[in-house]
């Protein structure tokens, strides 16, 4: 694995590498809040893990210093497992591989995991150093963060020993924010009947990817191209000429990913083939036209496959394209007090209709107005009952009021500037942080979130 000589500070970057040689896709953080207490515990600080598996380190102020409020530090472990469609990578046992070009870092084929492992950097940098000076002191770890912000949600006000929390999951030095969105995750299954492929028909795969995809709060609003959504309007297109059935469908890896791309297994009588390959580049070709700014890379893939002995009927693969060409998908709606910020928005995150059972659909929703949430959820609960299909929500966490009694904002701008040179950006964004539910747990926390500048969260382009 690359390491970054003569970068500074050094102790950041020193805990970003050795983070980054450590797999932690979401519950699988357990290696991960080990380093962490090993830090801890090399430098003599308190050190506590909650059943959840959050971490707690604490640090005694500066001699002299100890009437000073206290202050946590905030930022979560886990990060989003995507990597490009030639990559070997595996999340589970390989360390990413840091790429240092010019002002950026990136990581080969995959996501870098900079959200969160800069900020978990920079709070173990500030609880090792020697030279800095401050107040009582301590910062939390916390776990899942990218699946629904499970551990912040079992958090208890005793990890939360502070006045003031920094939160550092923010994306752009410019901003300081200071609220965010709420979201749920609504899970669905349609059911799918299947029927005896008959003999002489041959199985073709299909793959449309090299989509940007991205961060489905962050970047909802680019237009980018759904991956899952764009294969789908090429299979519902191909006509009724000859024909073809659909045998599997799937894409996606986390729910709150804009999909990069589809893959479906088709079956058509050998004589067919030609044409429905046909048919599927018209298709792709149609689309690229569309997405060429955004998505310029688009690819369509076709391949003969293994043969499937079975495919779904024709009502049940109309029922799956009719369902996921009609749900809500992308921004709907922009803040009235914030020009350009989405306010409500879903992505259609993962999908998986395989040889058997149901098709299985997730869906993230998120909205910094409650009642805007709860009606995209129940919009599409309507549609999954139109479709003979059941679903539950699963996850609904609240968002992150804006204060306008914060002493700790007017200290933290002024702090931007002498960095910066020009005041900080005040700002309620559209993705999820964690500040609403440990406030939740400790209603008096004053509450900001910074970071440095990332682009392309949640994709394999994340720099």
């Amino acid at each position: 694995m690359t390491t970054l000589p003569n970068q500074h500070p050094q102790l950041l970057w020193k805990h970003f590498t050795a983070l980054s040689a450590i797999p932690r896709p979401s519950t699988r953080e357990q290696a991960a809040a080990a380093y962490v207490t090993g830090v801890a515990k090399t430098r003599g600080l308190a050190c506590r893990r909650d059943e959840a598996g959050n971490v707690w380190v604490g640090k005694p102020a500066t001699p002299g210093l100890e009437g000073l409020a206290p202050v946590v530090l905030q930022a979560h472990l886990d990060m989003v497992p995507q990597k490009a469609k030639d990559s070997a990578h595996n999340f589970e046992t390989d360390p990413l591989t840091l790429i240092h070009e010019g002002d950026w870092l990136h990581a080969k084929g995959t996501t870098l995991g900079a959200d969160n492992g800069i900020g978990a950097s920079a709070a173990l940098a500030v609880l090792e150093s020697t030279e800095l000076r401050h107040g009582p002191l301590s910062a939390l770890f916390t776990v899942e963060e990218e699946i629904g912000l499970r551990g912040a949600a079992k958090v208890g006000a005793d990890f939360l020993p502070g006045e003031f929390l920094i939160n550092m999951d923010a994306d752009s030095p410019e901003e300081l924010i200071i609220g965010c969105a709420g979201a749920m995750d609504y899970r669905l299954e349609l059911p799918c009947r299947r029927q005896l492929v008959p003999e002489g028909w041959v199985t073709v795969a299909v793959s449309l990817g090299g989509m940007s995809g991205g961060h489905s709060g962050a970047d909802i609003h680019r237009g980018r191209a759904n991956g899952l959504i764009a294969l789908v309007r090429v299979l519902a297109g191909l006509g009724l000429g000859f024909e073809w059935r659909l045998a599997s469908f799937s894409g996606g890896d986390a729910r709150n990913a804009i999909p990069r791309e589809g893959n479906a297994l088709l079956v058509t009588p050998r004589a067919s083939v030609e044409q429905l390959k046909a048919a599927l580049q018209a298709g792709a070709r149609m689309l690229r036209n569309e997405y060429q700014h955004s998505d310029p890379a688009m690819e369509l893939v076709l391949a003969e496959a293994a043969a499937c002995t079975e495919a779904l009927d024709p009502e049940s693969s109309q029922r799956f394209f009719d369902f996921v060409r009609a749900c809500p998908n992308g921004a709907f709606r922009f803040s009235d007090l914030q020009p350009g910020m989405v306010e409500t928005s879903s992505n259609i995150g993962i999908i998986k209709l395989g040889a058997e059972g149901p098709a299985c659909i997730q869906i993230m929703i998120r909205s910094s107005v409650d009642s805007a949430k709860e009606e995209v959820g129940a919009a599409i609960a309507a549609l999954v009952r139109l479709a003979g299909g059941t679903g539950q929500v699963h996850g609904n966490y609240p968002g992150w009021q804006p204060s306008t009694q914060s002493r700790l904002v007017p200290l933290f701008s002024a702090a931007c500037e002498r960095v910066n040179g020009k005041p900080a950006r005040i700002a309620v964004v559209h993705g999820g942080l964690e500040c609403g539910l440990l406030k939740a747990a400790s209603p008096g926390l004053d509450c900001i979130s910074c970071g440095p500048l990332i682009l392309d969260m949640h994709s394999p382009d994340e720099r």
